[in-house]
Protein backbone atom coordinates (compact mmCIF):
# COMPACT_ATOMS: atom_id res chain seq x y z
CA UNK A 1 0.00 0.00 0.00
CA UNK A 2 1.74 3.31 -1.18
CA UNK A 3 0.87 6.31 1.31
CA UNK A 4 -1.15 8.84 1.25
CA UNK A 5 1.84 11.24 0.26
CA UNK A 6 2.93 8.84 -2.30
CA UNK A 7 -0.76 8.86 -3.76
CA UNK A 8 -1.24 12.63 -3.75
CA UNK A 9 1.90 12.94 -5.21
CA UNK A 10 1.18 10.22 -8.05
CA UNK A 11 -2.32 11.82 -8.48
CA UNK A 12 -1.59 15.99 -9.17
CA UNK A 13 -3.56 18.58 -9.39
CA UNK A 14 -4.53 20.18 -12.53
CA UNK A 15 -6.09 19.75 -15.56
CA UNK A 16 -7.03 21.87 -19.04
CA UNK A 17 -10.17 20.72 -18.70
CA UNK A 18 -12.43 23.74 -17.25
CA UNK A 19 -16.05 22.24 -15.60
CA UNK A 20 -19.18 24.36 -17.53
CA UNK A 21 -22.24 24.88 -15.85
CA UNK A 22 -24.63 23.03 -18.81
CA UNK A 23 -27.76 21.41 -18.84
CA UNK A 24 -28.41 17.52 -20.60
CA UNK A 25 -31.55 17.53 -22.85
CA UNK A 26 -34.65 15.42 -22.03
CA UNK A 27 -34.64 11.91 -24.05
CA UNK A 28 -37.53 9.50 -24.15
CA UNK A 29 -37.23 7.09 -21.37
CA UNK A 30 -39.05 3.58 -20.82
CA UNK A 31 -41.78 3.74 -18.84
CA UNK A 32 -41.63 1.91 -15.22
CA UNK A 33 -42.92 1.29 -11.73
CA UNK A 34 -40.62 2.90 -8.96
CA UNK A 35 -40.19 4.49 -5.58
CA UNK A 36 -37.67 7.07 -4.55
CA UNK A 37 -36.54 7.24 -0.98
CA UNK A 38 -34.50 10.48 0.09
CA UNK A 39 -31.93 10.88 2.71
CA UNK A 40 -29.93 13.67 3.23
CA UNK A 41 -26.90 13.58 5.52
CA UNK A 42 -26.32 16.16 7.83
CA UNK A 43 -22.58 15.94 9.61
CA UNK A 44 -21.41 18.04 6.81
CA UNK A 45 -22.51 19.43 3.35
CA UNK A 46 -22.80 16.06 1.33
CA UNK A 47 -25.44 15.84 -1.53
CA UNK A 48 -28.48 13.92 -1.80
CA UNK A 49 -28.39 10.37 -2.25
CA UNK A 50 -31.53 8.36 -3.92
CA UNK A 51 -32.52 5.38 -4.04
CA UNK A 52 -34.07 3.77 -7.13
CA UNK A 53 -36.22 0.91 -7.32
CA UNK A 54 -37.42 0.06 -10.83
CA UNK A 55 -39.50 -2.74 -12.12
CA UNK A 56 -37.36 -5.46 -15.14
CA UNK A 57 -38.69 -5.57 -18.38
CA UNK A 58 -37.58 -8.73 -19.03
CA UNK A 59 -38.70 -8.59 -22.80
CA UNK A 60 -36.84 -5.82 -23.69
CA UNK A 61 -33.51 -6.57 -25.83
CA UNK A 62 -30.64 -4.52 -25.85
CA UNK A 63 -30.21 -2.19 -28.52
CA UNK A 64 -27.67 -3.25 -30.90
CA UNK A 65 -25.36 -2.56 -34.35
CA UNK A 66 -23.31 -4.44 -36.45
CA UNK A 67 -19.90 -5.05 -34.42
CA UNK A 68 -20.56 -4.03 -30.83
CA UNK A 69 -19.68 -5.58 -27.59
CA UNK A 70 -22.41 -8.41 -27.04
CA UNK A 71 -24.01 -8.35 -23.47
CA UNK A 72 -27.13 -10.42 -22.10
CA UNK A 73 -28.52 -8.38 -19.18
CA UNK A 74 -28.92 -10.94 -16.07
CA UNK A 75 -31.80 -11.30 -13.50
CA UNK A 76 -30.30 -9.12 -10.92
CA UNK A 77 -33.36 -8.67 -9.11
CA UNK A 78 -33.05 -7.99 -5.03
CA UNK A 79 -29.02 -6.09 -5.57
CA UNK A 80 -28.28 -3.34 -5.39
CA UNK A 81 -25.72 -0.92 -7.89
CA UNK A 82 -24.08 1.56 -5.99
CA UNK A 83 -22.63 4.57 -7.92
CA UNK A 84 -20.44 7.36 -7.44
CA UNK A 85 -19.09 10.15 -9.45
CA UNK A 86 -18.61 14.19 -9.99
CA UNK A 87 -21.16 16.11 -7.93
CA UNK A 88 -22.25 18.17 -10.68
CA UNK A 89 -25.62 18.44 -11.98
CA UNK A 90 -24.79 17.61 -15.57
CA UNK A 91 -22.90 14.48 -14.47
CA UNK A 92 -25.70 13.59 -11.83
CA UNK A 93 -28.00 13.60 -14.70
CA UNK A 94 -26.24 11.54 -17.00
CA UNK A 95 -25.81 8.75 -13.56
CA UNK A 96 -29.13 8.31 -13.10
CA UNK A 97 -29.78 7.74 -17.06
CA UNK A 98 -27.34 5.23 -17.02
CA UNK A 99 -28.77 3.37 -13.69
CA UNK A 100 -32.04 3.74 -14.47
CA UNK A 101 -31.66 2.25 -18.02
CA UNK A 102 -29.40 -0.49 -16.74
CA UNK A 103 -32.38 -1.09 -14.03
CA UNK A 104 -34.80 -2.02 -16.64
CA UNK A 105 -32.79 -4.23 -18.05
CA UNK A 106 -31.20 -6.53 -14.99
CA UNK A 107 -34.17 -5.04 -12.20
CA UNK A 108 -31.70 -4.36 -9.79
CA UNK A 109 -31.82 -0.88 -7.90
CA UNK A 110 -29.75 1.49 -7.81
CA UNK A 111 -28.02 4.26 -5.38
CA UNK A 112 -26.40 7.82 -6.94
CA UNK A 113 -23.85 8.81 -4.21
CA UNK A 114 -22.31 12.40 -5.54
CA UNK A 115 -19.06 13.18 -4.60
CA UNK A 116 -16.78 15.92 -4.71
CA UNK A 117 -13.66 16.47 -6.61
CA UNK A 118 -10.68 15.12 -6.57
CA UNK A 119 -12.64 11.73 -6.66
CA UNK A 120 -9.76 9.58 -6.11
CA UNK A 121 -9.18 10.69 -3.01
CA UNK A 122 -12.82 9.52 -1.79
CA UNK A 123 -11.87 6.09 -3.35
CA UNK A 124 -8.62 6.17 -0.81
CA UNK A 125 -10.74 7.65 2.15
CA UNK A 126 -13.39 4.92 1.34
CA UNK A 127 -11.13 2.09 1.23
CA UNK A 128 -9.82 3.05 4.77
CA UNK A 129 -13.44 2.86 6.31
CA UNK A 130 -14.15 0.53 4.00
CA UNK A 131 -17.17 1.74 2.23
CA UNK A 132 -16.16 2.21 -1.23
CA UNK A 133 -18.90 2.19 -4.79
CA UNK A 134 -19.78 -1.05 -7.19
CA UNK A 135 -18.62 1.61 -9.80
CA UNK A 136 -17.24 5.10 -9.82
CA UNK A 137 -17.18 7.60 -12.60
CA UNK A 138 -13.78 9.36 -13.07
CA UNK A 139 -11.26 10.84 -15.42
CA UNK A 140 -9.07 8.41 -16.53
CA UNK A 141 -6.02 10.56 -16.30
CA UNK A 142 -6.94 10.20 -12.79
CA UNK A 143 -6.76 6.69 -12.09
CA UNK A 144 -3.01 6.21 -12.31
CA UNK A 145 -2.71 6.07 -8.26
CA UNK A 146 -5.64 4.09 -8.11
CA UNK A 147 -3.91 1.28 -10.35
CA UNK A 148 -0.73 1.09 -8.06
CA UNK A 149 -2.93 0.86 -4.97
CA UNK A 150 -4.98 -2.14 -6.47
CA UNK A 151 -8.08 -0.31 -5.96
CA UNK A 152 -9.61 -1.04 -8.93
CA UNK A 153 -10.05 -4.36 -10.61
CA UNK A 154 -8.66 -4.91 -14.49
CA UNK A 155 -11.45 -4.78 -16.79
CA UNK A 156 -9.72 -6.92 -19.83
CA UNK A 157 -11.34 -10.12 -19.10
CA UNK A 158 -14.02 -8.37 -19.41
CA UNK A 159 -14.12 -6.43 -22.53
CA UNK A 160 -12.53 -10.34 -24.12
CA UNK A 161 -15.95 -11.74 -22.81
CA UNK A 162 -18.63 -9.06 -24.59
CA UNK A 163 -16.11 -9.33 -27.80
CA UNK A 164 -15.03 -6.30 -27.83
CA UNK A 165 -11.88 -4.60 -29.46
CA UNK A 166 -11.01 -1.27 -27.78
CA UNK A 167 -8.72 -0.10 -30.49
CA UNK A 168 -11.96 -0.22 -32.89
CA UNK A 169 -14.97 0.49 -30.64
CA UNK A 170 -13.18 3.70 -28.83
CA UNK A 171 -11.44 6.58 -29.42
CA UNK A 172 -7.83 6.45 -28.99
CA UNK A 173 -7.96 9.31 -26.30
CA UNK A 174 -10.55 8.09 -24.71
CA UNK A 175 -9.71 4.26 -24.05
CA UNK A 176 -5.60 5.01 -23.64
CA UNK A 177 -6.31 7.14 -20.72
CA UNK A 178 -7.42 4.03 -19.05
CA UNK A 179 -4.76 1.91 -19.80
CA UNK A 180 -1.80 1.76 -17.50
CA UNK A 181 0.25 -0.70 -17.16
CA UNK A 182 -0.06 -3.27 -19.57
CA UNK A 183 -3.97 -3.55 -18.47
CA UNK A 184 -7.49 -1.27 -19.06
CA UNK A 185 -9.22 -0.62 -15.70
CA UNK A 186 -12.20 1.32 -16.77
CA UNK A 187 -15.13 1.98 -19.57
CA UNK A 188 -14.65 5.35 -21.29
CA UNK A 189 -17.59 7.54 -22.25
CA UNK A 190 -16.37 10.51 -23.37
CA UNK A 191 -13.70 11.68 -26.16
CA UNK A 192 -11.57 14.56 -25.60
CA UNK A 193 -9.69 16.69 -27.93
CA UNK A 194 -9.09 19.60 -26.50
CA UNK A 195 -6.28 20.35 -28.29
CA UNK A 196 -8.15 19.87 -31.44
CA UNK A 197 -11.00 22.79 -31.09
CA UNK A 198 -11.66 26.49 -32.40
CA UNK A 199 -14.65 28.04 -31.35
CA UNK A 200 -16.12 31.25 -32.33
CA UNK A 201 -19.47 33.01 -31.15
CA UNK A 202 -22.16 33.44 -34.32
CA UNK A 203 -23.45 37.00 -32.74
CA UNK A 204 -19.22 38.55 -33.17
CA UNK A 205 -18.73 36.96 -36.15
CA UNK A 206 -22.05 38.72 -37.64
CA UNK A 207 -21.35 41.93 -35.94
CA UNK A 208 -17.28 41.81 -37.24
CA UNK A 209 -18.52 41.10 -40.71
CA UNK A 210 -16.15 38.29 -40.58
CA UNK A 211 -18.56 35.36 -41.36
CA UNK A 212 -17.18 34.34 -44.46
CA UNK A 213 -13.87 33.61 -42.59
CA UNK A 214 -15.76 31.39 -40.31
CA UNK A 215 -14.63 27.76 -41.88
CA UNK A 216 -18.23 26.19 -41.37
CA UNK A 217 -19.75 28.74 -42.91
CA UNK A 218 -17.69 27.82 -45.95
CA UNK A 219 -18.68 24.00 -45.69
CA UNK A 220 -15.30 23.49 -44.15
CA UNK A 221 -14.92 21.20 -40.75
CA UNK A 222 -11.85 23.34 -39.95
CA UNK A 223 -9.19 25.84 -40.86
CA UNK A 224 -6.63 25.01 -43.32
CA UNK A 225 -3.69 26.36 -40.86
CA UNK A 226 -2.79 29.15 -38.27
CA UNK A 227 -2.51 31.61 -40.74
CA UNK A 228 -5.87 31.38 -41.91
CA UNK A 229 -6.92 31.38 -37.76
CA UNK A 230 -4.65 34.36 -37.13
CA UNK A 231 -6.44 36.57 -39.54
CA UNK A 232 -10.06 35.92 -38.53
CA UNK A 233 -8.73 36.65 -35.26
CA UNK A 234 -7.11 40.24 -36.44
CA UNK A 235 -10.39 41.03 -38.36
CA UNK A 236 -12.75 40.73 -35.10
CA UNK A 237 -10.17 42.45 -33.10
CA UNK A 238 -9.55 45.30 -35.82
CA UNK A 239 -13.52 45.49 -36.18
CA UNK A 240 -13.50 46.19 -32.37
CA UNK A 241 -16.47 43.54 -31.31
CA UNK A 242 -14.11 41.96 -28.99
CA UNK A 243 -10.73 43.46 -27.53
CA UNK A 244 -8.51 40.32 -27.85
CA UNK A 245 -8.65 37.89 -31.03
CA UNK A 246 -8.36 35.05 -29.55
CA UNK A 247 -7.04 33.16 -26.63
CA UNK A 248 -6.09 29.86 -25.55
CA UNK A 249 -5.25 30.58 -22.04
CA UNK A 250 -6.09 27.05 -19.68
CA UNK A 251 -5.54 24.23 -22.48
CA UNK A 252 -1.74 25.18 -22.59
CA UNK A 253 -0.50 21.64 -22.61
CA UNK A 254 -2.57 19.32 -24.42
CA UNK A 255 -1.97 22.00 -27.72
CA UNK A 256 1.13 22.30 -27.15
CA UNK A 257 1.89 18.59 -27.37
CA UNK A 258 -0.46 18.40 -30.47
CA UNK A 259 1.72 20.74 -32.29
CA UNK A 260 4.41 19.14 -31.39
CA UNK A 261 3.21 16.35 -32.50
CA UNK A 262 2.12 17.66 -35.97
CA UNK A 263 5.67 18.98 -36.25
CA UNK A 264 6.76 15.43 -36.33
CA UNK A 265 7.72 15.24 -32.66
CA UNK A 266 5.86 13.38 -29.53
CA UNK A 267 6.73 14.71 -26.35
CA UNK A 268 7.56 11.72 -24.55
CA UNK A 269 9.07 8.39 -25.58
CA UNK A 270 8.44 5.55 -23.65
CA UNK A 271 10.57 3.12 -24.62
CA UNK A 272 14.37 4.88 -24.18
CA UNK A 273 11.68 6.81 -21.50
CA UNK A 274 12.83 10.41 -22.59
CA UNK A 275 11.24 13.88 -22.93
CA UNK A 276 11.47 15.88 -26.00
CA UNK A 277 10.19 19.67 -24.57
CA UNK A 278 13.91 20.83 -25.64
CA UNK A 279 13.67 20.21 -29.34
CA UNK A 280 13.17 22.21 -32.48
CA UNK A 281 9.74 21.26 -32.61
CA UNK A 282 9.43 21.52 -28.89
CA UNK A 283 10.31 25.15 -29.20
CA UNK A 284 8.53 25.74 -32.28
CA UNK A 285 5.45 25.00 -30.44
CA UNK A 286 6.08 27.43 -27.51
CA UNK A 287 6.68 29.84 -30.18
CA UNK A 288 3.62 29.85 -32.03
CA UNK A 289 1.03 29.15 -29.54
CA UNK A 290 2.52 31.47 -26.08
CA UNK A 291 4.67 34.26 -27.77
CA UNK A 292 3.64 34.88 -31.43
CA UNK A 293 0.07 36.00 -31.12
CA UNK A 294 0.64 38.01 -27.69
CA UNK A 295 3.84 40.09 -28.84
CA UNK A 296 4.01 40.00 -32.81
CA UNK A 297 0.80 39.76 -33.99
CA UNK A 298 -0.62 41.38 -30.69
CA UNK A 299 -4.13 39.38 -31.56
CA UNK A 300 -4.19 37.90 -27.69
CA UNK A 301 -3.37 39.13 -24.64
CA UNK A 302 -2.57 37.17 -21.02
CA UNK A 303 -6.32 37.45 -19.29
CA UNK A 304 -5.55 35.53 -16.39
CA UNK A 305 -8.98 33.43 -17.24
CA UNK A 306 -9.94 30.49 -19.11
CA UNK A 307 -10.47 30.93 -22.96
CA UNK A 308 -14.03 29.82 -22.43
CA UNK A 309 -14.97 32.45 -19.44
CA UNK A 310 -13.19 35.21 -22.14
CA UNK A 311 -15.80 33.66 -25.12
CA UNK A 312 -18.30 33.60 -22.43
CA UNK A 313 -17.94 37.75 -21.81
CA UNK A 314 -17.60 38.76 -25.27
CA UNK A 315 -13.98 39.37 -24.89
CA UNK A 316 -12.42 37.12 -27.28
CA UNK A 317 -12.99 36.35 -30.98
CA UNK A 318 -12.29 32.84 -31.56
CA UNK A 319 -12.08 30.40 -27.55
CA UNK A 320 -9.70 27.58 -28.60
CA UNK A 321 -9.70 24.61 -26.41
CA UNK A 322 -13.45 22.79 -24.72
CA UNK A 323 -15.61 20.72 -26.58
CA UNK A 324 -18.59 21.96 -24.63
CA UNK A 325 -18.72 25.46 -25.92
CA UNK A 326 -21.63 24.96 -28.55
CA UNK A 327 -23.84 23.01 -25.67
CA UNK A 328 -23.05 25.10 -22.77
CA UNK A 329 -23.65 28.60 -24.63
CA UNK A 330 -27.49 27.04 -25.45
CA UNK A 331 -27.78 26.82 -21.51
CA UNK A 332 -27.60 30.70 -21.31
CA UNK A 333 -30.14 33.10 -20.62
CA UNK A 334 -30.57 34.20 -23.34
CA UNK A 335 -28.51 31.59 -25.57
CA UNK A 336 -25.48 31.88 -27.07
CA UNK A 337 -24.55 30.29 -30.48
CA UNK A 338 -21.26 29.02 -30.28
CA UNK A 339 -20.04 27.06 -33.22
CA UNK A 340 -16.80 24.58 -33.04
CA UNK A 341 -14.08 23.75 -35.98
CA UNK A 342 -10.68 21.61 -35.88
CA UNK A 343 -7.85 23.55 -34.35
CA UNK A 344 -5.39 24.20 -37.50
CA UNK A 345 -2.43 22.53 -38.54
CA UNK A 346 0.65 24.01 -37.53
CA UNK A 347 2.06 23.36 -41.38
CA UNK A 348 0.15 24.05 -44.35
CA UNK A 349 -1.10 21.24 -46.42
CA UNK A 350 -0.33 18.76 -43.48
CA UNK A 351 -3.18 17.05 -41.41
CA UNK A 352 -2.87 18.39 -37.85
CA UNK A 353 -2.69 15.87 -35.14
CA UNK A 354 -3.62 16.11 -31.59
CA UNK A 355 -2.74 15.22 -27.90
CA UNK A 356 -5.55 15.35 -25.25
CA UNK A 357 -6.32 14.77 -21.49
CA UNK A 358 -9.04 12.07 -21.87
CA UNK A 359 -12.53 12.35 -20.48
CA UNK A 360 -14.86 10.35 -18.45
CA UNK A 361 -15.65 7.31 -17.76
CA UNK A 362 -16.21 4.65 -15.06
CA UNK A 363 -14.52 2.18 -13.16
CA UNK A 364 -15.31 -0.86 -10.64
CA UNK A 365 -13.20 -0.88 -7.46
CA UNK A 366 -11.73 -3.83 -6.29
CA UNK A 367 -13.03 -3.31 -2.71
CA UNK A 368 -16.74 -2.94 -4.02
CA UNK A 369 -19.70 -4.97 -2.00
CA UNK A 370 -21.33 -5.82 -5.74
CA UNK A 371 -18.28 -6.62 -8.02
CA UNK A 372 -20.22 -8.70 -10.08
CA UNK A 373 -23.10 -5.89 -10.17
CA UNK A 374 -20.14 -3.44 -11.45
CA UNK A 375 -18.58 -5.50 -14.26
CA UNK A 376 -22.41 -6.02 -15.36
CA UNK A 377 -22.63 -2.17 -15.81
CA UNK A 378 -19.48 -2.18 -17.63
CA UNK A 379 -20.30 -4.55 -19.61
CA UNK A 380 -23.78 -1.95 -20.35
CA UNK A 381 -21.63 0.79 -20.72
CA UNK A 382 -19.42 -0.61 -23.69
CA UNK A 383 -22.70 -1.21 -25.69
CA UNK A 384 -23.89 0.91 -28.28
CA UNK A 385 -26.57 1.79 -25.87
CA UNK A 386 -24.67 2.33 -22.67
CA UNK A 387 -22.23 4.53 -24.71
CA UNK A 388 -25.26 7.07 -26.15
CA UNK A 389 -27.05 7.63 -23.15
CA UNK A 390 -23.94 8.71 -21.38
CA UNK A 391 -23.23 11.78 -24.01
CA UNK A 392 -26.89 13.21 -23.94
CA UNK A 393 -24.70 14.90 -21.39
CA UNK A 394 -24.32 18.57 -21.73
CA UNK A 395 -26.93 18.49 -24.81
CA UNK A 396 -25.12 16.02 -26.94
CA UNK A 397 -21.19 15.36 -26.57
CA UNK A 398 -18.38 13.70 -28.72
CA UNK A 399 -18.96 10.32 -27.46
CA UNK A 400 -15.78 7.89 -26.87
CA UNK A 401 -17.35 5.24 -29.00
CA UNK A 402 -16.82 6.03 -32.46
CA UNK A 403 -20.26 4.28 -34.24
CA UNK A 404 -22.14 6.68 -31.55
CA UNK A 405 -20.48 10.19 -32.93
CA UNK A 406 -22.54 9.12 -36.33
CA UNK A 407 -25.85 8.42 -34.50
CA UNK A 408 -28.34 11.51 -36.04
CA UNK A 409 -30.74 11.14 -33.47
CA UNK A 410 -27.76 12.45 -30.81
CA UNK A 411 -26.61 14.72 -32.87
CA UNK A 412 -29.65 16.01 -34.56
CA UNK A 413 -29.25 19.35 -37.16
CA UNK A 414 -28.53 22.67 -35.46
CA UNK A 415 -25.72 24.45 -33.56
CA UNK A 416 -25.07 21.77 -31.30
CA UNK A 417 -25.14 19.08 -33.07
CA UNK A 418 -23.81 20.34 -36.41
CA UNK A 419 -20.48 21.37 -33.95
CA UNK A 420 -20.20 18.05 -32.54
CA UNK A 421 -20.42 16.17 -35.58
CA UNK A 422 -17.23 18.61 -37.02
CA UNK A 423 -15.48 17.82 -33.65
CA UNK A 424 -16.08 14.09 -33.52
CA UNK A 425 -14.19 13.74 -36.27
CA UNK A 426 -10.36 14.75 -35.17
CA UNK A 427 -10.91 12.31 -32.13
CA UNK A 428 -9.50 9.54 -34.44
CA UNK A 429 -6.60 11.44 -35.11
CA UNK A 430 -6.17 12.52 -31.05
CA UNK A 431 -4.06 10.43 -28.22
CA UNK A 432 -3.80 10.27 -24.95
CA UNK A 433 -0.50 12.10 -23.12
CA UNK A 434 0.86 8.42 -21.91
CA UNK A 435 1.89 6.75 -19.13
CA UNK A 436 4.77 5.48 -17.77
CA UNK A 437 6.66 9.17 -16.69
CA UNK A 438 5.07 9.88 -13.23
CA UNK A 439 1.37 11.49 -12.96
CA UNK A 440 -0.64 13.25 -15.40
CA UNK A 441 -1.45 16.02 -13.13
CA UNK A 442 1.67 16.80 -12.55
CA UNK A 443 3.28 16.69 -16.09
CA UNK A 444 0.03 19.33 -16.88
CA UNK A 445 1.40 21.53 -13.88
CA UNK A 446 5.16 22.02 -14.80
CA UNK A 447 4.32 22.66 -18.87
CA UNK A 448 1.32 24.77 -17.95
CA UNK A 449 3.51 26.82 -15.81
CA UNK A 450 6.46 28.01 -17.97
CA UNK A 451 3.45 28.47 -21.12
CA UNK A 452 2.18 30.99 -18.47
CA UNK A 453 5.93 32.30 -18.20
CA UNK A 454 6.17 32.95 -21.62
CA UNK A 455 2.85 34.75 -22.02
CA UNK A 456 3.84 37.03 -19.26
CA UNK A 457 7.60 37.88 -20.30
CA UNK A 458 9.25 35.70 -17.63
CA UNK A 459 10.96 33.40 -19.83
CA UNK A 460 11.79 33.01 -23.30
CA UNK A 461 10.25 30.57 -25.13
CA UNK A 462 13.88 28.96 -25.39
CA UNK A 463 14.36 29.32 -21.39
CA UNK A 464 11.13 28.01 -21.67
CA UNK A 465 11.60 24.37 -23.01
CA UNK A 466 14.86 24.51 -20.95
CA UNK A 467 12.85 24.58 -17.82
CA UNK A 468 9.94 22.07 -18.49
CA UNK A 469 12.11 19.42 -19.52
CA UNK A 470 14.29 19.62 -16.83
CA UNK A 471 11.13 20.04 -14.84
CA UNK A 472 9.64 16.61 -16.22
CA UNK A 473 12.91 15.07 -15.74
CA UNK A 474 13.14 15.55 -12.14
CA UNK A 475 9.11 14.39 -12.05
CA UNK A 476 10.87 10.85 -13.49
CA UNK A 477 13.13 11.03 -10.92
CA UNK A 478 11.17 11.23 -7.96
CA UNK A 479 8.30 8.83 -9.58
CA UNK A 480 11.26 5.78 -10.30
CA UNK A 481 12.56 6.29 -6.60
CA UNK A 482 9.02 6.74 -5.23
CA UNK A 483 9.31 9.90 -3.48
Amino acid sequence: MVSRREFLRYAGIGTAGAILAACAPKIQEVLVKETVETERVVEKEVPVVQTVETERLVEREVVRIAGQPYWSPPDLSGRELSIWGLNYDPHIEAYHRLAKLFSTYTGCTYIVEPVEWPIEDNIVTGMAAGMVPDVVCIMGQRIGPLTVQNALIALDDVYAQTGCDVDTWFGPVAIQAYQYGGNTWGVPTEGNNVSGISNARFDKLEEAGASDLWPSLDGRDGFKDFDEMWALAAAMQEAGVVANGLSSEGWYTPQLLGVMRTLGQYWWEPNTRTFHLDSEAGLEAMYLLNFHTIYNLEIESHLGESSTESMMAGKVGICNGNVAMPGTGQTLEPPIDIDSVAFPSAISGREALYVGEGGWGFCVPSQAANVDVGVEFMKFLMTYEGQKTYSYIYGGLMSSCLAVNSDPDLFAPGIVGDAMKRASKVQERTVYYGTGYGAAGEMVGIINTVCEAVRISDMTPEEAVVEAQVGLEEMLARFDAGV
